[in-house]
């Protein structure tokens, strides 16, 4: 992968970019009820999609849960995507980051 910088999708609507050669991190908001967050990249050959992750729902709740996991990238890199609750009533909010090969 040439393209350093990632987009982070929220049911298919762009929400965040973040430049690996300047950040590690990217935070977002999600609203209640999102189903899917999606990591795209871009090079030469265009744009493709690196990670989905769906988003847990708790029926008993009526909220996101929380939910983590990592995917391997192309050049080594592992990206960790987060899903964390904010406080009742408040929207999940979503983070990208990625760690070190």
């Amino acid at each position: 992968m040439n393209g350093s910088i990632l987009t982070l999708a929220v049911d298919g609507q762009p929400r965040a970019r973040i430049d690996l050669e300047r950040e590690c991190e990217v935070r977002c908001d999600i609203d209640s009820g999102a189903e899917v967050l999606e990591v795209w990249a871009e090079d030469a050959d265009g744009r493709f999609l690196l990670a989905a992750l769906r988003v847990p729902f708790d029926p008993k709740t009526g909220r996101q849960r929380a939910t983590a996991t990592s995917v391997g990238l192309p050049a080594g890199q592992s990206l960790a995507l987060e899903v964390t609750p904010k406080a009742s009533g408040e929207d999940a909010s979503a983070s990208e980051a990625e760690a070190g090969a």
